[in-house]
């Protein structure tokens, strides 16, 4: 179809037999223009189409032309009309931050495979997506990134989703189907004082081991992060508390696969993390690490230890006058330890002193492998349930549980393959696993 045939107006008889041209299609056969009669008229049409496309504004897309200034019109246009920036398949070299407001969607046209923005490494921030000031009604206008790739070097973050201004934001970012390469030691994604962010269907890459962070959250409640990949990175998602709230509230990290890390999962006062049904494999510190949270969750995934130290730790530090961290739930995933007898407790439930335990955490019905000296090491932790797990130790000579200040928790119905060193807990129908058949 040629562009001068091109009405902008179909029937629904046409649009359901396949006659209608697809936005892309649309965009990228109305030429490319130059100055600014001509970028006034691509945002015109832009309107009319329902969205712009980035060459339209002057991307090439050839790796080493700067299309910074091209992206940034293309937004601009987007913000004041359809809503919506195409990026056709190249390699788009940015040197500046480029900024977006809500309502926004940027979308690679030919997914990450063959669309790619790379950020100079000097940018602190690559997007930063943010909202108008006024807009605190439900729901807000909405944030979107699709099928891009997205390449940064920096120390800053690739994408910043910041909302800091509003006093109550309220809003459904979404951001699926990215492939993130993280050459230096920055963050993919940073959420700040957002709500209800979906982040899904993404690839997190770090280039150097243990140096890169996936996903940063801060202030950020009810975030769901499902079905990505996490590979070669210090942190697959950080949780930070922020210093104008109490607690971080409400994230969701489900049917995501991991390997290669430091931390996988770190959070530090935050309430309602659910981990469930991730692969998470080849920590050389902690698979997750829970510092101050509480109201959680951890269930039905796999767990792969690397390094020496725990794979799952729990503890309190600073609880925010609570005087206590936990009501945590830890039930039904498997531990494989593989550095066998060298290394820390498969679990540990640490609270930083007799006055701040870790309290109220269920050990229930998970499977700890091979796991190295301790398999679950209690310190100042109380009314701590230990139910229905079953043990098998790397070496012989293992303690199955450890509890250093014991007398407040109950260790039953376990299948355990070493001692348990917890005088004065209740300890009742603890069975030694059956050998081997001979």
């Amino acid at each position: 179809m040629k562009p001068s045939e091109f009405s902008g107006t179909f029937t629904r008889r046409a649009a359901l037999a396949g006659a209608v041209p697809s936005a892309a299609a649309l965009t990228l056969g109305v030429g490319r223009l130059r100055g600014g009669e001509a970028v006034a008229s691509a945002a015109q049409r832009g309107s009319v189409l329902g969205a712009v496309d980035v060459k339209d504004f002057g991307a090439v897309g050839n790796g080493t032309h700067d299309d910074g200034p091209a992206f940034q019109r293309a937004l601009d246009a987007a913000q004041g009309g359809p809503g919506t920036v195409l990026v056709p398949p190249g390699t788009y070299a940015i040197n500046q931050q480029l900024n977006a407001s809500a309502p926004i969607r940027i979308v690679g046209v030919g997914g990450w495979s063959s669309t790619t923005l790379v950020f100079a490494s000097s940018l602190t921030t690559g997007i930063a997506f943010g909202q108008p000031s006024t807009a605190v009604v439900y729901p807000g206008p909405a944030m979107q990134l699709a099928d891009l790739g997205i390449r940064y070097g920096g120390s800053g973050a690739a994408v910043e989703l910041n909302e800091t201004q509003l006093r109550s934001p309220f809003q459904d970012t979404l951001i699926s189907g990215c492939r993130f390469y993280l050459d230096g030691a920055g963050t993919g994604i940073l959420t700040v004082n957002q709500r209800d962010p979906i982040i899904t269907g993404c690839q997190f890459l770090g280039s150097n081991a243990h140096t890169a962070v996936g996903i940063a959250l801060s202030d950020s409640d009810n975030t769901k992060i499902e079905d990505n990949v996490f590979y070669n990175l210090l942190y697959g998602v950080y949780g930070q508390r922020a210093a104008n709230r109490q607690f971080d509230a409400g994230c969701l990290f489900t049917g995501n696969s991991m390997y290669g890390f430091t931390d996988a999962l770190h959070f530090e006062g935050w309430e309602l993390v659910q981990a469930i049904g991730n692969i998470v494999d080849g920590a050389t510190n902690n698979c997750f690490y829970l510092l101050d949270c509480y109201h959680s969750l951890i269930a039905d995934n796999y767990l792969g230890v690397n390094g020496t130290s725990q794979g799952v730790l729990m503890e309190t530090s600073n609880p925010y006058g609570r005087g206590f961290t936990g009501q945590i739930t830890f039930r039904g995933n498997y531990i494989n330890h593989y550095a066998g007898a060298s290394g820390e407790a498969a679990i540990a439930v640490y609270g930083g002193q007799a006055s701040i335990p870790e309290d109220q955490i269920l050990i229930d019905g998970n499977i700890i492998n091979s796991y190295p000296n301790i398999g679950i090491h209690l310190r100042n932790a109380q009314n701590v349930m230990i139910k229905g797990n079953t043990f098998t130790a790397a070496a012989s000579g293992s303690t199955t549980v450890l509890d250093d200040t014991p007398g407040h928790n109950y260790i039953l119905d376990n299948i355990v393959d070493g001692a348990i060193d917890a005088p004065g807990d209740f300890q009742q129908n603890n069975f030694p696993r059956a050998p081997y058949p001979t």
